[in-house]
């Protein structure tokens, strides 16, 4: 059995050798000289294409604009100028949210809460024994003591005491 490539160089003929040997292409007895091949492109097709894009452009833009026509002048806005709030306390109910009157006040009553939060010791879960305590002492208890140990023993090292154990057994 003779492989596909080996049987199509057989059929090759002697000026088709000659024109790989010599690295000149050969000349197709059909090809026209200039212009362009008719499967490369067509230049109907491409005319109709843009001239159907310019055509939907058009189209869509004059229809925006016919929208925006009868659109001017009665924007939400002009109807909203007239609104009249309700008599006051009708508004007060389920549904109806209550704005701040002063935000800026309440963001510095929110602040003082929160500083008293993190400066005082206050219980988290009084049954289950967790306290809170200021912040500036547990950075301090934190970098003294290490880490609190919270694996499932008792053995469990925290990274402070490792290195401790460390540093002691170089020292030796």
């Amino acid at each position: 059995m003779i492989p596909e490539c080996a049987r199509s160089w057989r059929k090759l003929n002697f000026e088709t050798m000659r024109a790989i040997k010599t690295a000149q292409p050969l000349e197709p007895a059909n090809r026209r000289r200039g212009g362009h091949e008719k499967s490369d492109i067509s230049i109907p097709a491409i005319m109709a294409f843009l001239i159907f894009m310019g055509f939907s452009a058009f189209v869509m833009h004059a229809g925006l604009w016919g929208w925006l026509k009868t659109l001017k002048g009665t924007p939400a806005v002009d109807a909203a100028r007239g609104w009249t709030p309700p008599a006051s306390g009708s508004t007060k109910g389920k549904g109806f949210p209550v704005l701040q009157v002063k935000p800026q006040h309440d963001w510095l009553a929110y602040r003082q809460e929160q500083e008293a939060f993190l400066n005082n010791y206050g219980w988290v879960n009084r049954t289950a024994g967790l306290v809170r305590i200021p912040i500036s002492e547990a950075m301090e208890r934190v970098m003294r003591d290490g880490l609190p140990r919270w694996g499932p023993t008792n053995r469990s090292i925290s990274p402070l005491e490792l290195q401790r154990a460390r540093a002691g057994k170089g020292a030796d």
